[in-house]
């Protein structure tokens, strides 16, 4: 009979290059194809679901899109075998929450001045367009923005892109690649908002790796969209606003962009990972 037994295969034998392998071997992340989710991502995002319209006030697309994304993450759960423990991490203990709180207060007022940043520009070009872009974003009534916003995508999101993104990606690549293509997906589904969501994605990310749990950044996400519902509650519309409140607009987000960025950037720097730093889900085996 052939012996199929190689040297290779023996922990034992390759000492840590066997360890590898054997927890390789064990990692669904190797299994999983991404390109599945873009699609979704496409579809939910940027496709047909963005033609489905419903009564006023009500979000029938977002709850559609949730729904599909929640979905595919349940199948590739159940077909890959991922352990919700490992994705997860342990519920930290004896956590001092203060500087996620500052953090995440500090993401905002960053993510509001690249928003007058960019819808500036585009108001010199098309005030009208800008106003309802601006206008897009507040046209759902409050409980559906806080039913969505608040309780379901935070976790979805954390779930899909911190989750099962970067450690897909980190496992086909490496962990730094990771952190960018993930965060920039997840921009790229919040419109005027992609350049606050793509420093949001990072650093969220970088929560995940130090803390090696998702909980942190779901927190962080929570208490981020928690802010901005209720701060949609206050906000006046958009509409009839003069050239020199744009102008002011602009003026205020530069000055929030200047004042969040050495603070956002000097911890992106510090937390930054080094390419052989083991994935969260692998860390938490």
């Amino acid at each position: 009979m052939k012996n199929r037994y190689h040297e290779k295969d023996d922990p034992q034998i390759n000492g840590e290059n066997g360890n590898n392998d054997t927890l390789n071997r064990h990692n669904p992340f190797e299994r999983i194809e991404i390109r599945w989710l873009l699609l979704l991502l496409i579809i939910t995002q940027f496709g047909l679901i963005a033609f489905v319209e419903g009564p006023t006030g009500i979000p029938i697309e977002g709850y559609i899109s949730q729904l599909i994304l929640i979905a595919w993450a349940l199948i590739i759960i159940r077909k890959h075998d991922i352990s919700m423990t490992q994705l997860m991490g342990k519920t930290p203990q004896n956590m001092n929450w203060l500087p996620i709180i500052g953090l995440t207060v500090t993401l905002l007022v960053y993510a509001i001045g690249a928003i007058a940043a960019v819808i500036y520009p585009i108001y010199t070009l098309n005030p009208d367009f800008a106003t309802k872009l601006l206008d897009a974003a507040s046209k759902n009534s409050p409980i559906h923005t806080l039913i969505l916003g608040v309780f379901i995508a935070p976790i979805v999101e954390e779930i899909i892109f911190r989750g099962f993104l970067l450690n897909r990606i980190g496992t086909k690549w490496n962990i730094r690649t990771a952190i960018i293509l993930s965060s920039l997906i997840f921009a790229l589904g919040h419109s005027i908002f992609f350049i606050g969501a793509f420093v949001i994605g990072i650093v969220f990310c970088l929560l995940y790796i130090k803390t090696k749990t998702l909980l942190v950044p779901m927190s962080a996400h929570v208490l981020y969209n928690s802010i901005v519902w209720l701060g949609s509650l206050v906000s006046q519309e958009t509409g009839g606003f003069s050239s020199e409140y744009w102008l002011q607009f602009l003026y205020q987000g530069l000055v929030a962009i200047l004042i969040s960025s050495p603070i956002i950037f000097i911890i992106i720097i510090r937390w930054w990972p080094l390419n052989s730093t083991t994935l969260p889900y692998d860390s938490n085996r």
